[in-house]
């Protein structure tokens, strides 16, 4: 936990030092905590999140989250498993979609380990992007980062070809990855 504390921090763009002025914490204390040397206790964790903007929320440990599909398509992709790796992208869109705002937010916002694939990094972030738009919420700041973005344009369908119109049908945030993608990809299984 103390980990994620760390990396949310990161996300956010704000520094120990700042997230010391925010709070009674110390910023000694706040590397202690990020370094995983002491264990806070909950109130210091909920004064460190509120501090961030956040708040601390029971959630169904069955929330699929980025982090964990993110392991499993490197898993998939170390195995050369490439259908399956878009398989469990797909199955991710579909969980998420029977998320409420607050466990869709928990899923999405932190970003995720590398895959070891450019290709499937950009297309996890465009994804998450493209979720956060359809439900109309602001995209994480992970998914803004120009490692997100390929020098070639990938056609994730290996079936497709470019005469199938996919820069026209693909959505934004995939073009903007150089991703050609067709939207009913996230459909079906």
């Amino acid at each position: 936990m103390t980990s994620w504390l760390k990396s949310t921090r990161q996300a956010l763009g704000i520094s120990q030092s700042e997230l010391a002025r925010r709070t009674s914490l110390y910023q000694a204390n706040i590397s202690e905590i990020e370094n995983g040397f002491t264990t806070p206790n909950l109130s210091t964790v909920e004064e460190y999140l509120s501090a961030l903007g956040l708040k601390l929320i029971p959630i169904s440990r069955s929330i699929p989250s980025v982090q964990e599909f993110a392991l499993e398509i490197s898993t998939s992709l170390a195995q050369k498993k490439p259908e399956r790796a878009l398989r469990l992208l797909i199955e991710f869109v579909n969980r998420c979609h029977k998320l409420d705002r607050d466990e869709f937010l928990f899923a999405t916002s932190i970003k995720p380990i590398s895959t070891g694939d450019q290709r499937y990094d950009a297309l996890i972030a465009a994804t998450v992007e493209y979720l956060h738009s359809d439900r109309k919420l602001a995209r994480p700041n992970w998914v803004v980062t120009n490692r997100f973005k390929l020098r070639e344009p990938w056609i994730v369908d290996r079936h497709a070809t470019k005469s199938d119109n996919l820069e026209r049908t693909t959505p934004k945030q995939f073009l903007d990855r150089n991703i050609l993608i067709s939207p009913t990809e996230f459909v079906s299984a």
